[in-house]
C-alpha cells in the first residue's frame, strides 16, 4: 500500500511529461490541426451552391496565474483584449470567437494560446433555410442537411432538383405583388424546382383544410419523398393537405399517373419516361398554359393551380377577389 502511495507521485509526473510532449510536437509545432472532414456543399441542379462550409476560428488563452496578465502578455495576444479587462487566476479565457485563417495562424504562435477550428454553415441566398435545413455539432439536424447526413459528412456535395434562378424570379415576384404568400414551383416530372414563402413554417409542414367538394377532378394520396410520408388527413367534414399534396394531385391529374415529387434531379431514363407518358397524356407537347382556382372564404385565401408544358405552379394568395395570375408568371419566365 505504502509502495502505490510513493509511485503516485511519479505516475502523474508522467502523465504531465506524455501530455506536455504531445502538446509540443502536435499542437504548437503544426498548422492548425484539422480532424474534420469539410462538410460537402449543397448544389442547385445547375451546380450553383446554396450552402457552403466555412472555416470557422476561435481562440482561448490558458490563464495559469495571476503573472500572465498585464505585461507579460504579447502585443499578439493583448490586443484582443478589452482595455480594463478583469481575467480569471486560472481557467480558459476566449479571446475572439471570429478570427481570419490569418489571424489563427498568428495566435497559434503564442503560449497559453489555443485555437480551435470548426465549420460554419452558410445558406447562400435567404429563404432556403427551411428546405436545407441545419448543423449542430457537425450533424444534420433538420431539412436537407438530416435527410442526407451521412453523405454529406462525408465531404461528398449533394445535387438537388431545386433551381437557383427559378427561385430568385419567385422571390422578386412575391416582394413586388404583395397579396403573394406562398408560391411552389415543380417540373412535370415532380422535380421541385423553387420555392417562396412570408412564412418562416416550412412549406412542407403548413397544412389547409379543405373541402373535397371543391376538389372533385384531384385524387389525393399520401406523399412520399426525401423527407419521408406525409398523409391526407380528415377532419370532420375536411380534408388537411400540404401544399406538396396539391402540387402532387395536380401533376398526377395532367401526366395521368402518379408523379411523385422530389428533391433530387432526374437524369436520364426515369425523366424521359416521365416526360413521354406526359406527352401521350396530354396529346400534345404544346399544351396552352392553365390556371385553376380554389377560394377559401372561411380563411379568406385563394390557391391558384397554374399548368404548362413544363411546369406546375401553386400559389396561395391573400385574397379571395378574382384575378388572374397567368401573364404575371408568364411573363416572368417561370411558367413554361
Amino acid at each position: 500500500m505504502k509502495r502505490g502511495r510513493r509511485l503516485f507521485p511519479w505516475v502523474c509526473i508522467f502523465c504531465c511529461f506524455v501530455f506536455i510532449i504531445l502538446y509540443i510536437t502536435t499542437v504548437k509545432s503544426s498548422p492548425i490541426e484539422r480532424v474534420l472532414t469539410k462538410r460537402g456543399y449543397i448544389l442547385d441542379r445547375e451546380g450553383n451552391p446554396l450552402v457552403i462550409s466555412r472555416d470557422h476560428y476561435r481562440a482561448y488563452l490558458l490563464i495559469k496565474g495571476k503573472a500572465m496578465i498585464g505585461d507579460d502578455l504579447s502585443p499578439v495576444v493583448r490586443k484582443y483584449l478589452a482595455q480594463g479587462v478583469n481575467l480569471p487566476e486560472k481557467g480558459v479565457f476566449l479571446l475572439s470567437d471570429s478570427l481570419t485563417q490569418e489571424e489563427a495562424e498568428l495566435l497559434k504562435r503564442e503560449d497559453n494560446v489555443f485555437v480551435e477550428w470548426s465549420f460554419e454553415r452558410k445558406v447562400i441566398y435567404p429563404g432556403l433555410e427551411a428546405l436545407v435545413g441545419r448543423v449542430s455539432n457537425q450533424d444534420g439536424v433538420a431539412g436537407l442537411e438530416k435527410a442526407f447526413d451521412d453523405s454529406l459528412k462525408q465531404g461528398k456535395s449533394l445535387q438537388v432538383s431545386l433551381s437557383l434562378d427559378t427561385i430568385k424570379r419567385i422571390s422578386n415576384l412575391g416582394r413586388k405583388t404583395k397579396d403573394l404568400e406562398e408560391i411552389l414551383v415543380a417540373k412535370r416530372n415532380g422535380e421541385l424546382l423553387a420555392f417562396y414563402s412570408l412564412f418562416t413554417t416550412p412549406f412542407f409542414e403548413k397544412t389547409f383544410l379543405l373541402p373535397p367538394y371543391l376538389l372533385p377532378s384531384y385524387e389525393f394520396s399520401t406523399l412520399e419523398w426525401e423527407f419521408g410520408k406525409q398523409e391526407v388527413k380528415k377532419d370532420g367534414e375536411y380534408l388537411r393537405i400540404t401544399p406538396l399534396h396539391l402540387v402532387q394531385a395536380e401533376l398526377r391529374r395532367i401526366n395521368g399517373e402518379n408523379t411523385r415529387l422530389t428533391v433530387l434531379p432526374r437524369f436520364g431514363a426515369e425523366e424521359a419516361t416521365i416526360k413521354e407518358a406526359t406527352i401521350k397524356s396530354s396529346g400534345s407537347s404544346s399544351q396552352e398554359a392553365k390556371e385553376e382556382i380554389l377560394v377559401l372564404p372561411s380563411q379568406e385565401k385563394s390557391i391558384h393551380l397554374l399548368s404548362g408544358r413544363e411546369r406546375v405552379i401553386l400559389v396561395v394568395r391573400n385574397g379571395v377577389e378574382p384575378r388572374n395570375l397567368l401573364p404575371l408568371f408568364k411573363d416572368s419566365g417561370v411558367l413554361r
